[in-house]
């Protein structure tokens, strides 16, 4: 009988985030898109333009007019199908993961890579906290498996 071998606390790790992520997302699309059919997008506009009434800095009432700007109910419902879409193939990632499949870590390591310009670019755009994190977290995420995958490689050169 084979030997159960123990899941690396780093993969583990990375299974857990995409875990929660996909689940997150999911949940968030499903609140936009109901959300979006019951007027949430009248509300939100409502809520923005009290607060933009209050901002004195050039900044913020440019941020708040884009919010007000973006906050329709057809960008609503894009929205709540891209998250839905990015929370099915984040699930999917950690699922492969989990089950070890052996191509998961190439399919993490390239979908994760292909978003990082992206990510660049929308930080120089307007740097975030949370962009920041996102960003350093999928580098790390795609470094720790590149590591993992070369270190896997060694060890089967090695016959080990």
């Amino acid at each position: 009988m084979a030997e159960h071998q123990k899941t690396p606390v780093g993969l583990e790790l990375v299974i857990l985030y995409k875990t929660v992520k996909g689940l997150l997302e999911a949940v968030v699309a499903i609140l936009l898109a109901f959300g979006a059919g019951l007027g949430l997008a009248r509300h939100i506009q409502f809520f923005i333009a009290v607060w933009a009434s209050h901002l004195t800095r050039e900044w913020s009432i440019q941020l708040a007019e884009h919010l007000f700007n973006a906050s329709t109910t057809p960008h609503l419902k894009l929205a709540a199908l891209a998250l839905a879409f990015d929370g099915a193939f984040t699930s999917f990632e950690g699922w492969a993961l989990e089950r070890k499949k052996r191509w998961a870590p190439w399919l993490v390591v390239i979908a994760t890579s292909c978003l990082i310009p992206f990510e660049i670019g929308a930080l120089i755009q307007r740097l975030s906290v949370v962009r920041t994190v996102m960003l350093f977290v999928n580098v790390l995420v795609v470094a720790y498996l590149v590591w993992r995958l070369w270190y896997e490689h060694e060890l089967r050169r090695s016959g080990r």
